[in-house]
């Protein structure tokens, strides 16, 4: 048969034009063969699964799996159970991280974890200390994988890249030390501003762009 993709109405093999609605019948639109009631399967033909439901994949996975895992780092990682405080209430504001960092404010909490203020102790500079969520760092192939993206990280060298300084533990905990950049971070200013203009705008798309070369 010809199979109208349109009406989906049955036309002669040879036709070139639905008799019904009279649309083009593309050859990519041509299927050979009878119709078969729906619900069923045509002689011959082996079933295909359809995928699972979100809800029935979710329900196979541990209540604390990391978003990332979860959909192959599709998207940003969320936190399946507590709260920040409840796994960072050890690092307040002069608190002494591993003898060596003294945490001096929160600076801002994300996806994979919560950002410090601190002062390195041994090297007497000041360092944004990033302290990795437990679901991220509890996981063995999610760590790995961190460390290579660090690794490679700290080979870039550019004005407009946040220097990564090290990746340690203590008390539990796993963190990152990188280089601390004052000022308004650019969601700030747009939520105070609104809208920049044109030659502002160009001038941080630049520097975005000067980076990016910068990492490939």
């Amino acid at each position: 048969m010809n199979l109208c993709p349109h009406c989906h109405t049955e036309n002669v093999p040879a036709a070139e034009r639905c008799g019904k609605c009279n649309a083009p019948l593309r050859s990519g639109d041509v299927v050979v063969g009878t119709l078969t009631p729906p619900g069923t399967t045509p002689p011959g033909e082996a079933t295909i699964a359809a995928p699972p439901a979100r809800a029935a994949l979710d329900a196979t996975l541990p209540a604390d799996t990391p978003l990332s895992v979860a959909a192959g780092w599709a998207g940003p990682l969320t936190p399946q159970s507590g709260t920040p405080s409840s796994w960072t209430s050890g690092v307040q504001p002069g608190a002494v991280l591993g003898g060596r960092y003294e945490i001096l404010s929160m600076l801002g909490e994300g996806g994979m974890g919560t950002v410090y203020k601190a002062r390195d102790r041994e090297l007497d500079r000041v360092v944004a200390l990033k302290v990795i969520r437990p679901e991220v760092a509890s996981r063995p192939e999610i760590l790995q994988r961190f460390k290579q993206e660090l690794i490679l990280a700290r080979q870039v060298t550019h004005r407009n890249v946040i220097r990564i300084y090290d990746l340690g533990s203590a008390e539990g905990m796993r963190f990152i030390t990188m280089e601390l950049v004052e000022g308004q971070d650019l969601k700030s200013l747009l939520e105070q501003k609104g809208k920049l203009g044109t030659g502002e705008a160009a001038g941080i798309a630049q520097q975005v762009c000067l980076a990016l070369e910068a990492a490939h």
